[in-house]
């Protein structure tokens, strides 16, 4: 009923606590090494699969050396920040592309990362709205909506193209 010290005495703060100041302070083992926790004074390493249930919860960076799979039915990965939140892409360690929320507008922009500050597409949060800062192709058909216009120019005296009646 009492606590187990080892390198510490008595196991005080745990039933069961082991204390080093150098090397691994912990290693647990299956048979040959497939799967194996360490704790030493970097940190706690693992091998094999890591399984996990609940909340897993980091306070700095995390960093995976290879894919990271959500596996659900309805998965979703939460960026909950106070000011300006995103997606970096990288490619060989050099950054390429942004997808961000930004400031207090909550438009979503898409940028590349060589240095103009240009978004190559925002969605404005308040509207819907998509602007393009580069040509938009398409290899098929451009289909706007019965009362609705193209617009070129975009100013108070804007040439435009619409339909009133569908199919006149």
């Amino acid at each position: 009923a009492g606590s187990v010290g080892v390198g510490v005495a008595g196991g005080s703060n745990a039933k069961l606590e082991v204390a080093s100041t150098t090397g691994e302070v912990f290693r647990a083992d299956s048979s040959g090494g497939a799967y194996r926790l360490v704790v030493d004074q970097t940190g706690v390493n693992t091998q094999g699969i890591l399984a996990h249930s609940g909340t897993l919860t980091c306070s700095s960076t995390a960093t995976f050396a290879g894919n990271v799979t959500l596996d659900s039915v309805n998965p979703v990965i939460k960026l909950d920040g106070s000011s300006s939140e995103g997606i970096q892409f990288f490619r060989n360690g050099t950054q390429s592309w942004n997808l961000t929320s930004v400031g207090t507008s909550k438009d979503f922009k898409l940028y590349n990362n060589g240095g103009t500050n240009q978004y190559d597409l925002t969605i404005a949060h308040a509207t819907g709205n998509a602007t393009f800062a580069g040509d938009v192709i398409a290899n098929g058909n451009i289909k706007i909506n019965t009362g609705s216009h193209l617009f070129f120019d975009g100013g108070t005296n804007a040439t435009y193209i619409s339909e009133d009646v569908a199919d006149r």
